[in-house]
């Protein structure tokens, strides 16, 4: 039984290693910079407060006269007021066509990402492709040049829309993408686990001296994986019920809990690591401790 017992050891050792915990349940390579569509801001005057589009110097100037002329419909208002339209529908203009060029980037940074898989690279371009129609659907939608005040209201209201859930959908593949990879890493180690309780059951079997320690890391080990697989759950979870729409209504703190959880559980995971370096240190012992015997045996 002894010989047994030593070469499933020698193939457990020659497993157990090749089970990199802490490298595989990794933070997720990002694409590029943080995805990000700005918002357009047509209040006051129409104009929009971001870093994408030229705001002219008299903007503040011309939303102050705006708001002075808020119950006056004086010819001189009258004018006011279209000049900010005409404004603001340049604004609209200009964020579109930035916007357009934005999601190309992102497209490209996606294909050329070198940290993503295929199948990785993939996800991310669905959601690329499905924000970037509704975009497309949203400016054509309003006539370039419009001054109508109606139109310019609705089209603000669409683009903010829009560009609010390009940036959370592209944050929530990101976090997909990252529970995939910690969700496989656990597979993989309930796997390394049943082969581990395989030993184990030898080495009962046997009556082998060092079955109790080992009994006792494997269960230990066993707890860790079970602890990171609920984590990740709850964690995938949370971020289902963003992508879904069907969160809290706070995203910043749902997106904090889900990460949170995810982080959690990759915690887990490297302590799993440990404990499988225990055991590997704990394999070996019984390995030689067994061969010994054979040898006396002998």
């Amino acid at each position: 039984m002894n010989k047994t017992i030593m070469a499933i050891l020698m193939v457990a050792l020659m497993i157990v290693p090749m089970i990199a915990f802490v490298e595989a349940a990794g933070p997720a390579v990002l694409v590029g910079d943080q995805p990000n569509v700005t918002q357009p801001n047509t209040s006051g005057v129409g104009g929009v407060g971001n870093g994408t589009v030229n705001i002219s110097q008299d903007r503040d100037t011309l939303r102050q006269q705006i708001r002075d002329c808020l119950e006056d419909e004086s010819s001189d208002c009258s004018a006011v007021r279209q000049k900010g339209n005409a404004f603001a529908s340049g604004v609209i203009d200009k964020f579109c066509d930035n916007a357009e060029q934005k999601m190309e980037q992102m497209r490209t940074r996606t294909e050329n990402a070198q940290g993503l898989t295929d199948e990785e690279k993939e996800l991310f371009m669905q959601t690329i492709r499905t924000e970037k129609e509704k975009l497309t659907q949203a400016c054509n939608a309003f006539e370039k040049g419009s001054k109508d005040n109606e139109a310019i209201k609705q089209a603000t209201k669409e683009l903010r829309t829009i560009a609010k859930e390009t940036t959370a959908k592209t944050i929530l593949t990101r976090e997909k993408i990252q529970e995939r990879r910690v969700g496989l890493v656990i597979q993989r180690a309930g796997q390394l686990e049943v082969k581990l309780e395989r030993i184990q059951t030898k080495l009962n079997e046997g009556n082998s001296t060092c079955s109790g320690e080992m009994e006792q890391l494997r269960l230990q080990f066993r707890e860790q994986i079970k602890e990171a697989n609920s984590l990740h759950n709850e964690s995938s979870q949370v971020r289902e019920r963003l992508m879904n729409g069907k969160g809290s209504g706070n995203f910043t703190s749902d997106l904090r809990q889900s990460q949170e959880k995810m982080q959690q559980a990759q915690t887990k995971l490297q302590e799993a690591h440990q404990t499988l370096k225990q055991i590997t240190v704990q394999l070996r012992q019984c390995a030689a401790d067994i061969s010994e015997e054979n040898e006396t045996e002998a």
